[in-house]
């Protein structure tokens, strides 16, 4: 998903750049551990948020 958001927004945004796209590594290569961890504590993280949001309107 990074990936395919990286390409599109160098492709609207193309202004003079130094740097090829072929050059830049996409952020998937990048990344040096899993991005499962990030959707996981992302997940806990909106979980308790929406407890305390209920929590807060009674």
């Amino acid at each position: 998903m990074f990936d395919i958001f990286t390409i599109s927004m160098r492709k609207a945004f193309k202004l003079k750049s130094t740097i090829e796209d072929d050059e830049m590594r996409p952020p998937s290569e990048a990344l040096g551990f899993s991005s499962s961890f990030l959707l996981i504590i992302g997940t806990i993280t909106l979980l308790i948020m929406l407890i305390c949001l209920m929590i807060y309107s009674i």
